[in-house]
């Protein structure tokens, strides 16, 4: 597979979209589930990092570089293994060791550089700079979010008619900026979009409540995934035009989610996705009205069983 590039593209798969049976008869909805994390590296990651990473090869780039906390560094590493690139990936110090062994495991070299992701990709942007590498960002550039907006491609494949609304966690934004631009291309224009943060990662929420894109000062939290300081400044823009309700969920109704979603769909996401689930099993009221409902199930690798068995369910 290395060998030929062609057999790697694209990088990510076709999902499924699952109906959450038990839940629309309860609340009288259609509720769906779009199983993203049946991707190769177990998040949507791959859609829009995938495809970046091919258009790097097609420019004539043999290396890339990434700062990643996790799933941005894995879809990277997954990335240059298929299109046979190398691949260096900058996490913080702190970085789970399972993490940094699934990225070497695919032939990724991993440097721990600083204690934040910020560091981590000021080193990164430097190591790529010094040896002319391609850095991959972990969400903000455009052909990351045409890529993550295939999610949507699909959907119009798989359903019968436009959703109300489409639920989905937010770190950096940039998955958010992919489902509006596919919603746009599609023209389904009466979508409402759903944001979920926690409340340590709400760096959205807050922008959007103080009508200016902030920065925070740092995260906090169980969801280091949803762990970016300032989304994009694409994703604040979007809305400001479009109908976005942002919400933020703590890190007990993030973790219960993940144990719950474990228990009925016997799928193990990560906290960061389990922020997206809370709003089906905590946050109902922002359901109200609403009758057709994808929930994007991000998922992950960022988590292990002793994470979530713990958690008071």
């Amino acid at each position: 597979m290395r060998d030929n590039m062609k057999k790697c593209m694209p990088l990510h798969y076709n999902t499924p979209l699952i109906k959450h049976y038990n839940l629309s008869n309860q609340l009288n909805k259609n509720i769906w589930l779009k199983m993203d994390c049946f991707q190769p590296v177990q998040s949507f990651k791959i859609r829009g990092i995938g495809k970046l990473c091919v258009n790097a090869k097609e420019k004539g780039y043999s290396h890339l570089v990434s700062a990643s906390g996790g799933n941005a560094g894995y879809a990277t590493a997954y990335s240059g293994y298929c299109l046979n690139m190398s691949v260096t990936v900058f996490m913080p110090n702190n970085a789970a060791i399972s993490t940094q062994n699934r990225l070497k495991e695919l032939g990724a070299n991993v440097i721990l550089s600083g204690d934040s992701l910020d560091d981590a990709q000021k080193s990164a942007l430097e190591y790529a700079e010094k040896y002319a590498a391609f850095f991959v960002p972990p969400f903000n550039h455009p052909i990351i979010w045409e890529g993550h907006s295939t999610i949507i491609d699909e959907l119009t494949e798989q359903m019968e008619e436009q959703p109300d609304t489409i639920v989905m966690s937010v770190g950096g934004g940039g998955l958010m900026c992919g489902i509006i631009q596919g919603i746009d291309r599609h023209n389904w224009e009466n979508v409402k979009i759903i944001t979920s943060e926690t409340i340590g990662t709400s760096s959205l929420k807050q922008s959007v409540e103080a009508h200016k894109l902030i920065k925070l000062n740092s995260t906090q939290g169980i969801a280091t995934s949803l762990g970016a300081k300032q989304v994009a400044e694409q994703a604040f823009e979007y809305t400001k035009n479009h109908d976005i309700t942002c919400l933020s969920v703590s890190d007990e109704e993030s973790l219960q989610a993940c144990v719950r979603f474990a228990n009925e769909q016997k799928v193990l996401v990560e906290p960061a996705c389990g922020a997206t689930l809370a709003v089906l099993y905590n946050h109902q009221h922002a359901l109200e009205n609403l009758k057709n409902i994808v929930f994007i199930v991000c998922g992950g690798i960022n988590t292990h069983w002793l994470m979530v068995s713990c958690a008071d369910v």
